[in-house]
């Protein structure tokens, strides 16, 4: 069983996900498929990637596969171009293997608790409103993330009205928030600010290398959890800040670390006691992993209303929990021409 070439077509965008996106596929031997979405920018890469190190080679090794991919780690190009294809692997795994992912992942229970993730800073109160519509329509999610806006009574006034919408479904309800990355001195005192009237779980901040330190003195100075991981390119990146006690929750980007690094930093934040939060993916992919981390606390989700580009995912929102299917693979359905069918078309 060997892997026998890959192909990318198509273009959409997402809710809340940065750029194009297109539909790579690595085919095999036994005539299926594994899919994912790749980010337009790095599909070249990934192409040259697949040729060069996944042709005729086992794609349910999908662990291994993922050491044999390493490349430059602090490259973010190089590191989406790995986790579409690792993504991809897994997803083909589980298809040969007759079974959803987050079975072939060794997940008994297909449920995951979820947090609302508004993309990017609302323009405005009514901004806010909307997306709560939309969110509320679907499901009782217990909680939701908001990006600040560097202004503390608009921020606590806007995750109020967050809460209090919430609230209308379920009780308690979590709020978190996006600090960005100009968080280390005028976002502490802003936060210190919004804590005064509003209870925090955590604040999700981005950071870079060498920001460990900082990031330490941010986790003693407020109340609330403070979140870091979304910009890891490998699951080694994580070990400064657990070492130096810099974070208490760990973000998890499948887009970024692929599902073989992620498993694995959870692994790592599990040795420290931490617990792991899953950021948004296109087609609710992120889903699958939370039945198998250790630790794991909830799963982002930007826009569960949102008819996608042709995409559609295997997730089904009951309760304020989301629930995986039972769909072969990854469980994604593309309305569109394969790239193996546009390729034989344009030939």
């Amino acid at each position: 069983m060997k892997i026998t070439g890959a192909a990318a077509a198509g273009s959409m965008a997402f809710p809340g996900q940065a750029g194009l996106w297109c539909r790579l596929e690595l085919t095999c031997d036994e005539g299926l498929a594994g899919e994912s979405l790749c980010p337009v920018r790095v599909r070249d890469q990934a192409l040259t990637l697949a040729n060069d190190r996944l042709v005729d080679r086992d794609p349910r090794a999908a662990s291994a596969l993922w050491d044999r991919l390493a490349g430059n780690a602090g490259d973010d190009s190089a590191a989406a171009a790995r986790a579409s294809l690792d993504l991809a692997c897994w997803d083909l795994a589980a298809k040969l293997r007759g079974e959803p992912l987050w079975k072939t992942l060794g997940g008994s229970r297909p449920r995951a608790m979820l947090h609302a993730a508004m993309p990017g800073v609302p323009e405005s109160d009514d901004a806010v409103r909307r997306w709560l519509g939309n969110v509320a329509e679907v499901t009782a999610f217990r909680a939701g993330c908001l990006a600040l806006s560097g202004m503390p009574a608009t921020d606590a006034r806007r995750l109020a009205l967050i809460r209090d919408t919430l609230e209308k479904q379920v009780k308690p309800v979590d709020l978190a928030v996006d600090a960005g990355r100009s968080w280390p001195d005028e976002r502490v005192r802003q936060l210190r600010e919004i804590e005064r009237s509003i209870d925090l779980s955590w604040v999700k901040v981005a950071v870079g290398p060498g920001d460990e330190l900082a990031c330490r003195r941010l986790v003693d100075s407020i109340r609330a959890a403070v979140c870091v991981g979304g910009e890891l390119t490998s699951e080694r990146g994580l070990m400064p800040w657990l070492h130096q006690r810099a974070a208490n929750v760990i973000e998890l980007d499948i887009h970024r670390l692929g599902i073989t690094g992620a498993l694995r930093a959870a692994d790592a934040a599990f040795g420290f006691e931490l617990p792991v939060v899953l950021a948004p993916a296109p087609g609710h992919v992120q889903v699958h992993l939370a039945p198998v981390l250790p630790s794991f606390m909830s799963a982002g989700i930007v826009d569960p209303a949102a008819e996608n580009t042709g995409v559609f995912g295997d997730l089904r929102f009951v309760c304020g929990r989301g629930v995986m299917g039972d769909r072969p693979g990854a469980g994604l359905v593309f309305d569109r021409i394969s790239p193996a069918a546009a390729k034989e078309r344009s030939a």
